[in-house]
C-alpha cells in the first residue's frame, strides 16, 4: 500500500472539504473524552473516539467513498486493533464493543470475539456488521491499517482500562455510558465538519437554576394569591413546597416524596430539583412521567416557569430547531416518558443511547412512581441504583401511593424520604372512607342498583364488560 496515501473518512463536504481519518478521530477523540470526563470514563472514551474510524485506514474503505465498491463495514477494524492491542483483558472489552457497534449497535464481546480473532486466521474469512464485507479482512490488512494509523498518531499509546463493574446491569449500563459518549462525539463531529455552527442548535446551556427558582416563587406566589382552596390545604402545600427546598441542599443520592394528592407535588419537585441542581451544580432536571397526558400537563405547568422546556416523547411534535437537542437531551430541562426514558437506558441502538451520557451528573423526577412495570421493577431500580451511585445522578420518587420497593428480596433500596410527616397529611386529609364488605360477592346487578340511588357515584370494575 502507498506510504504518502491519504485515507478520507468522508466524502467532500457541501464547500468542497473532504476530512481525512487523522482529523476525523482527533475530533471525535476530544469530544468523547469530554463526554466522558464527568462519569469517570475520560480514558476509555478518548481511546473509543481516537480508534472507532480505524477501518478506514483501508483500501476498501477508501473505494467504498470514491463509488468503487460497496457493503463494506469499517467499524469492526477498530474493535480487530483494540482486540490485537489488549488481547482479551476485561477492561478493554466495553470498548470494542462501543467501536464494534457505533453503526450497527451493541454486541457482546462474546458474540463477536471469534470475527475478531478470524481476521488474524488465514483459514477463516472474518463477516463484518450487518452481514457486509470487513474493511480489514486479514493481518496484512491489519498491519498496513496499523502503520498509517502510528503515522497520523506517533505517540500513541494505549492507556490502562479499569475492569467494568463485575454484575451484569451494571457492567451492561457501564458499555452504554461508554457507547453513548463514542455515539455522540461521533455524530457531533460529523455534523459540525459539514456545519460549524451545529453545536449553536444542538446544546443549551443556558441553565441558571437562580434564574429559575426566582421565577418558580414568582409563579407560585401568584396562584397562591388567586387560590380558592381551603386554608388548611394551602397550609399542607406550603409545607411540602419549603421541605422540597429544604431537602434540595441535602447530598445527592435517592430519595422519595410521598405527599397526598393535591398538595403540589408538581411545584414541590421542581423545587427541590432546581435548589440542588444549585447546591451540586447539576447539568439539567429530567422529569419523567408514565403517560403522555401527564407530560402534557407538566409542561404546561413548567413552561410558565421555564420557556425553554424541552418535551420528548413519541408523539411530541417538536419544532425543527429542537430536534438535535432531544436526540442528545441537552438542554436544561426535559420533559419525558418512562418509556423514553428507559429505552436509552437499556437499547442497543446508537441514536436509542445517544442521550444516555447526558443523564449522568442530572437531577432525575420520577412523577407517579408506583406506574412501574412490575416484571421490570427489579432491573429497573438496580439500573436506577447505579446511575445514582455511580454516575452522580440524584433521583426522586414522587407519588401519593409510594411501594414499598424495600420488600424485594432481590434489590437493595434505600432512598431517604423528603417529606417525613406524610402521614400526618394523609390522615389530615383523608376525603374518602373505604368500606370493605368482606367475604360478599356482591352481583353486579346489585351495585348498579346501588348507584342509581345517588346524586353523584363513581364505580371502578376491572373488565370493560363489566362497565
Amino acid at each position: 500500500m502507498d506510504d504518502d496515501m491519504i485515507y478520507y473518512a468522508k466524502s467532500p463536504n457541501s464547500q468542497g472539504y473532504q476530512q481525512t481519518v487523522k482529523e476525523h478521530l482527533l475530533a471525535v477523540a476530544e469530544l468523547a473524552q469530554k463526554f466522558g470526563a464527568d462519569i469517570g470514563l475520560e480514558a476509555a472514551a478518548e481511546l473509543a473516539g481516537q480508534t472507532h474510524d480505524f477501518g478506514k485506514y483501508s483500501q476498501a474503505f477508501q473505494e467504498l467513498l470514491n463509488g468503487t465498491r460497496s457493503g463494506i463495514d469499517h467499524a469492526m477494524g477498530g474493535a480487530c486493533y483494540l482486540e490485537a492491542i489488549y488481547r482479551g483483558s476485561v477492561g478493554a472489552r466495553p470498548v470494542i464493543e462501543a467501536v464494534n457497534g457505533h453503526h450497527n449497535g451493541l454486541v457482546a464481546y462474546d458474540e463477536i470475539r471469534s470475527e475478531l480473532h478470524a481476521v488474524a486466521d488465514p483459514r477463516k474469512s472474518p463477516c463484518g456488521n450487518g452481514g457486509k464485507m470487513p474493511a480489514i479482512e486479514d493481518t496484512e490488512q491489519l498491519q498496513a491499517a496499523n502503520a498509517a494509523f502510528r503515522k497520523d498518531f506517533p505517540s500513541f499509546k494505549p492507556p490502562m482500562l479499569s475492569a467494568p463493574p463485575i454484575a451484569e446491569l451494571e457492567s451492561m449500563l457501564y458499555t452504554r455510558m461508554l457507547f453513548s459518549c463514542l455515539v455522540d462525539a461521533d455524530y457531533t463531529a460529523s455534523a459540525l465538519n459539514d456545519d460549524s455552527t451545529y453545536l449553536d442548535r444542538a446544546e443549551n446551556n443556558s441553565f441558571d437554576p437562580q434564574a429559575l427558582l426566582k421565577k418558580l416563587t414568582e409563579y407560585r406566589d401568584g396562584i397562591r394569591q388567586s387560590s380558592t382552596a381551603d386554608r388548611r390545604l394551602n397550609t399542607y402545600r406550603d409545607r411540602v413546597f419549603e421541605q422540597c427546598g429544604k431537602m434540595g441542599n441535602e447530598p445527592e443520592g435517592l430519595y422519595t416524596l410521598t405527599a397526598p394528592t393535591g398538595t403540589g407535588k408538581t411545584l414541590a419537585l421542581l423545587h427541590f430539583a432546581l435548589r440542588h441542581c444549585q447546591e451540586h451544580g447539576k447539568q439539567r432536571i429530567i422529569v419523567v412521567l408514565p403517560f403522555l397526558t401527564l407530560a402534557e400537563q407538566s409542561a404546561e405547568i413548567y413552561s410558565k416557569i421555564i420557556p425553554d422546556v424541552l418535551i420528548d416523547h413519541s408523539q411530541s411534535d417538536l419544532p425543527e430547531d429542537a430536534w438535535e437537542l432531544a436526540a442528545r437531551w441537552s438542554a436544561p430541562v426535559i420533559i419525558t416518558t418512562s418509556v423514553r426514558f428507559f429505552e436509552s437506558l437499556f437499547s442497543d441502538r446508537p441514536a436509542a443511547c445517544r442521550k444516555l451520557h447526558n443523564i449522568a451528573n442530572s437531577v432525575v423526577l420520577f412523577d407517579e412512581a408506583q406506574s412501574l412495570p412490575a416484571d421490570l421493577t427489579s432491573v429497573t431500580l438496580r439500573a436506577v441504583n447505579e446511575l445514582c451511585g455511580r454516575y452522580h445522578t440524584t433521583m426522586v420518587f414522587s407519588t401519593a401511593t409510594q411501594p414499598d420497593f424495600s420488600a424485594r428480596k432481590d434489590l437493595t433500596w434505600k432512598p431517604r424520604e423528603i417529606l417525613l410527616e406524610s402521614g400526618e397529611m394523609f390522615r389530615a386529609l383523608q376525603r374518602v372512607m373505604v368500606d370493605w364488605r368482606l367475604g360478599e360477592d356482591t352481583p353486579l346487578e346489585t351495585i348498579a342498583e346501588e348507584m342509581s340511588g345517588q346524586d353523584s357515584v363513581c364505580a371502578i370494575v376491572n373488565l370493560r364488560r363489566h362497565a
